[in-house]
């Protein structure tokens, strides 16, 4: 398997800790509505541990008792049978104590949260799809790419067959781990719908095609 743990974005600038713990707690709470996610679980399951420890240290009380915990579990729609594998996920990382149902959070504070949930994610041995599936949620956020371009991008960078990695795109426009709008039956953009708005895309497009193929492609690739 490749090492992605560092991923690479747009501008051959390092993804940085934070931003990967937000995009991956944002791709969990998308999973959360999708049936059985099996090809995401190390994303799932890390974005759930990250917002569980969001929960417990966000308590004033240094120590939590089994009953603060299990209120916190619910809250942050993790299930009973999730909890203690998230729990020895989370005291392995060590910012938690767990002794007798009872949690003690050790100095983790709101600001650090995403990047523990990060650097848990990058112990559970994510797969290449989970990987690819952040930068592209990163990509789109920076500037609305088109589908032939996303294709080229990751089967590149990713080294994927063209199929597999036209099923991958598709499979993130579903999912909901990016926005995507149409522009006419060949073309469609890639996008982060909280960033650009949807009636923009027509905008967007005519500054794409204002551009020489070379300047596009240059884009994407660097």
């Amino acid at each position: 398997m490749q090492d992605f743990a560092h991923l690479k974005i747009g501008d051959d600038q390092i993804m940085d800790t934070r931003t990967k713990g937000a995009w991956i707690v944002h791709h969990t709470n998308k999973l959360s509505q999708v049936f059985n996610p099996l090809e995401y679980e190390t994303v799932l399951m890390a974005g759930k541990a990250g917002v569980l420890l969001s929960g417990l240290s966000a308590n004033e009380q240094l120590v939590l008792s089994s009953e603060k915990v299990e209120a916190i579990r619910k809250a942050a729609g993790v299930t009973r049978t999730e909890l203690p594998e998230l729990l020895r996920s989370l005291s392995g990382l060590g910012v938690i104590n767990v002794s007798k149902g009872n949690v003690e959070v050790l100095g983790v504070s709101a600001y650090t949260v995403l990047e523990h949930t990060a650097h848990l994610y990058d112990t559970m041995n994510p797969s290449t799809r989970e990987y690819a599936s952040l930068e592209f949620a990163e990509l789109v956020s920076e500037i609305p790419v088109e589908h032939a371009m996303v294709v080229e991008r990751f089967s590149d960078e990713f080294r994927l067959p063209v199929a597999e990695t036209r099923e991958f795109v598709q499979q993130c426009e579903e999912i909901g781990f990016v926005d995507a709008e149409s522009l006419d039956k060949e073309k469609k953009l890639y996008f982060n719908g909280n960033i650009f708005r949807r009636d923009n895309t027509q905008k967007i497009e005519a500054v794409f095609t204002s551009l020489t193929s070379d300047v596009t492609v240059q884009i994407v690739k660097t």
